[in-house]
C-alpha cells in the first residue's frame, strides 16, 4: 500500500460532476417499465437511476447496454447518496498480506480491525484525512505482539510495547510506518466518494453482466495513469459498488463485502485512554 495522494474536497464535487451526464437519454433504460413508457410517450421526465429502478433481468440488460459514460453517471449519482459504508479490505503491504474489516461513518471517521500474518491491529481515525496520512489528522492504533513482530519488531520489543500501551490507543507518529494502517480507511474513502470514476484521465470498458450472491452485477475496467481498476457495480436497483480492485505497489487492493447506510459508531479514543507512540517505544 502506498501513501495516498491528495483527496478531493468532498463527495458533493462528484455529485456536481454527475449532473450533466444524468441528462443523457440512455439513463432512462435504468428505470421501471412504466417509467420507460412515460418517457417514450413524452409525458413526465426521464427517471433518475437508483432506488426507483426495477430489479428484473431486463432492467439489468438495459443498464448493461448503456454507454460507459452513462453507466458511470448512474453509479456516481447513487454513490453520492451513501452515508456510511462497511467493507472488507485486502491488500499486500511491504510483502505482508493484510486483511481488514473497516467501517467509515457519515462524517468520515473510520474504525477497522486488521490481521497480518498471525497478528492483529486496530485503527481509529476520528475524522477524514484532508491531504494525506498524518498531515492534519490523528491516527490511533492498537497492536498485539504478533502483529508488531510481523512488521519487524523483536519478540522482546513487541512485548514491551504491548505492556506499555496497557490496552490504550497509541497516538501514532505521522512519520512512522505504522501509520500506514490507516490506508485501509483510505481505500474505503475512495470507494465511498466515487473518485474511482469520472474525469477525463482514464478510459472505461464495460466487461459484461455476471452474478454475485444472486445479484446481477456489471463489470467495468478503468485504465488510467495509475494502472487498471476493476469495478463491479449493481446492475439493478441502486447502482453502487459491489467490488473494487485497485493497483497498489504492483499488488492489487480489493474492497468487497460492501454494506451501505448501516449504523457506524466510531468511539472517542479518550474513552479507552490514549498514549503517545514515543512513550511505548514506537517513535
Amino acid at each position: 500500500m502506498t501513501r495516498p495522494m491528495t483527496r478531493p474536497t468532498s463527495r458533493r464535487r462528484w455529485a456536481a460532476l454527475v449532473v450533466p451526464l444524468l441528462l443523457l437519454p440512455g439513463l432512462a433504460a435504468c428505470s421501471s417499465d412504466d417509467a420507460d413508457e412515460d418517457a417514450s410517450s413524452g409525458s413526465g421526465t426521464p427517471p433518475e437511476p437508483g432506488a426507483g429502478a426495477d430489479d428484473s433481468p431486463a432492467a439489468a440488460e438495459r443498464f448493461a447496454a448503456l454507454p460507459a459514460s452513462s453507466i458511470e453517471a448512474a453509479v456516481l449519482q447513487d454513490m453520492s447518496e451513501v452515508t456510511t459504508v462497511r467493507a472488507r479490505v485486502r491488500a499486500t503491504h511491504l510483502g505482508l498480506p493484510v486483511d481488514a474489516q473497516v467501517a467509515v461513518g457519515e462524517e468520515g471517521a473510520c474504525l477497522g480491525t486488521l490481521t497480518a500474518g498471525s497478528g492483529t491491529a486496530e485503527v481509529l481515525r476520528p475524522t477524514r484525512m484532508v491531504s494525506g496520512i498524518g498531515d492534519s489528522e490523528d491516527v490511533y492504533g492498537a497492536f498485539d505482539a504478533p502483529f508488531l513482530e510481523e512488521v519487524g519488531f523483536t519478540a522482546e520489543q513487541a512485548d514491551a510495547v504491548v505492556a506499555a500501551a496497557a490496552g490504550r490507543w497509541v497516538l501514532l507518529d505521522p512519520l512512522s510506518g505504522l501509520t500506514d494502517i490507516a490506508l485501509v480507511c483510505q481505500a474505503l474513502d475512495d470507494t465511498r466518494d466515487g473518485r474511482l470514476l469520472g474525469g477525463e484521465d482514464a478510459t472505461t470498458e464495460v466487461t459484461g453482466l455476471e452474478q454475485v450472491d444472486d445479484q446481477p452485477v456489471l463489470g467495468l475496467e478503468r485504465t488510467g495513469e495509475e494502472g487498471p481498476v476493476s469495478l463491479v457495480v449493481a446492475a439493478t436497483g441502486e447502482h453502487r459498488f459491489v467490488r473494487v480492485v485497485t493497483p497498489r505497489d504492483g499488488s492489487p487492493a480489493t474492497v468487497d463485502e460492501l454494506a451501505y447506510d448501516e449504523e457506524v459508531v466510531v468511539p472517542d479514543p479518550a474513552a479507552r485512554g490514549v498514549v503517545p507512540a514515543a512513550e511505548v517505544g514506537l517513535d
